[in-house]
C-alpha cells in the first residue's frame, strides 16, 4: 500500500510538474556522456538547449561558418564526442566540440550538448590537436 501511495505521489508531482510548464534541468551529475554504443571506445552525449523549433548547425571549425552539406540536429539527437577546444563564446560558454555522427565530424558549441561541467567532461575528452 505505501508504494502504491508512493506512487501516487510521485505521478502527481509530475503532472503538476508538466502542467505548469516546469522543467527541470540536468545538472553535472547526471550529464549524459556515456560510451558510444557505435563506438564505445568514443563518448557520447545529447543535443540539449534549443527553442522549440530550432536546428543546431554542424561548424566546419569552432565558431565557423555552418555546414550546409551535412543535416542539422534537433533536442534529443545523440552525438559522439571527439575532442574539445576553446572557440568564440556561445551565451558565455568557450568551449566547442569536434563531433561525429553517422558520416559527419565537425564542430558543436558545448552550451548545446549535455555535458555538465567541464570537470565532469574533462577526464573523459581529450583536447584538440588540430
Amino acid at each position: 500500500m505505501r508504494t502504491l501511495l508512493r506512487r501516487a505521489g510521485l505521478l502527481g508531482a509530475v503532472v503538476t510538474l508538466a502542467a505548469t510548464g516546469v522543467t527541470l534541468a540536468a545538472t553535472p551529475a547526471s550529464a549524459a556522456i556515456k560510451p558510444c554504443k557505435t563506438n564505445p571506445l568514443a563518448e557520447c552525449t545529447t543535443v540539449v538547449s534549443l527553442a522549440p523549433g530550432q536546428m543546431l548547425h554542424w561548424r566546419v571549425s569552432a565558431g565557423g561558418a555552418a555546414d550546409p552539406t551535412v543535416p542539422t540536429l534537433r533536442n534529443g539527437s545523440r552525438v559522439g564526442l571527439i575532442c574539445w577546444l576553446r572557440g568564440p563564446s556561445v551565451n558565455g560558454d568557450y568551449f566547442w566540440f569536434q563531433a561525429f555522427n553517422r558520416d559527419t565530424a565537425e564542430f558543436l558549441p558545448d552550451y548545446y550538448l549535455a555535458t555538465g561541467t567541464y570537470d565532469h567532461w574533462r577526464p573523459l575528452i581529450e583536447h584538440c590537436r588540430l
